[in-house]
């Protein structure tokens, strides 16, 4: 295959990539305002809650769902700054109770800039990766530990949740951990030109402290008949009202850095180089009909000494059928859970 051939098959991929991307959203949003759009779905009750403090005197409130038969390995779910962790108690939450009834101590992941927190008088709300990852998630993590009064702690990230993980352990987290688990959290990127129109938009909201997109979310889609493949209308619709989060124009700028370089990295530091020889134990799950995040992207050395498997989920609708992933996770933390109470 020539050169000419190659560049021209990576252009035709990354066209039809940001065409189903585009695809995606427009029929989120479709499903979230056509007048035929069934009610919200509820939100799974919380039961007890944790609240830990920042060294910046940031609130935030982390949501818990204890193992109902005594003490319960704890997991602190992570599912990235746009997208609330509140998601999986939508509907009857099967992936919470199902962990829940198998033994795990679960903790919904919230930070500074989302509605669990409570951030301090003349607090400016542009803020960074980098502020999650060396602010909130060690801070999270501390306060499930001295609460629980666990060794160590299991991690779980979805999506850009995933990456939250992977930067922890490039940041030497592992010692926290009994171990790493993630969900169609892409490991690697191909670099993408970002348009000019969106660089554009970037540069006119560059002056507001947040992207409004929960109010975005509100707005009269375009109507014409387009229906989301993987979800309800109603699911669609629950999305946005309960777990839409607004993001920083700095969380943006580094999110088109890592689309446009193909780089995932914080500063100058790349985190996948640094957690080559994390020694970890580490599940990789990703869905064979994964249009986001392709499972090909999990399987570079980078991620050594972890196990990866491909199951028959897309990227948003994993936690409706909570059996493949679930199953996934016990037979894989079974020989690392008692890693929690030791010293």
């Amino acid at each position: 295959m020539t050169a000419v051939t190659q560049k021209t098959n990576t252009s035709l991929t990354s066209r039809a990539t940001k065409e189903t991307l585009l695809e995606r959203a427009l029929s989120i949003v479709w499903n979230v305002r056509h007048p035929l759009s069934p009610l919200c779905e509820s939100l799974l009750p919380v039961p007890d809650c944790l609240i830990y403090q920042t060294k910046d005197n940031h609130r935030v409130t982390l949501e818990r769902f204890p193992h109902s038969q005594g003490r319960g390995e704890p997991i602190l779910i992570c599912t990235g700054p746009l997208i609330h962790s509140r998601i999986l108690r939508l509907g009857e939450g099967n992936f919470l109770r199902a962990l829940q009834k198998n033994g795990f101590d679960v903790y919904l992941f919230a930070h500074r800039g989302q509605r669990n927190a409570q951030a301090p008088r003349n607090y400016t709300s542009n803020h960074s990766w980098n502020d999650i990852l060396n602010h909130d998630l060690p801070c999270a993590i501390d306060a499930i530990k001295r609460y629980t009064k666990a060794s160590r702690i299991f991690l779980l990230g979805h999506g850009l949740g995933g990456l939250l993980t992977y930067s922890w352990l490039s940041m030497g987290g592992s010692r926290d951990l009994a171990g790493n688990i993630t969900i169609d959290a892409p490991a690697l990127y191909t670099p993408h030109t970002i348009p000019l129109r969106y660089t554009l938009l970037h540069k006119i909201l560059s002056q507001i402290d947040q992207y409004p997109t929960k109010t975005i979310a509100q707005l009269q889609a375009q109507r014409s008949p387009i229906f989301h493949p993987d979800m309800s209308p109603e699911k669609s619709r629950s999305i946005f009202h309960h777990c839409l989060e607004n993001i920083s124009p700095c969380m943006v700028n580094q999110l088109l850095s890592w689309l446009k370089t193909g780089r995932f990295c914080s500063n100058t530091q790349y985190h996948l180089s640094t957690i080559r020889n994390c020694t970890l134990p580490k599940l990789l799950l990703a869905g064979a009909h994964e249009d986001i995040a392709s499972y090909v992207s999990f399987t570079n050395d980078s991620l050594s000494h972890g196990t990866f498997q491909k199951k028959l989920w897309k990227h948003l609708p994993f936690w409706e059928d909570a059996k493949q992933p679930i199953e996934s996770i016990l037979a894989w933390s079974e020989t690392f859970r008692n890693h929690c109470w030791e010293d």
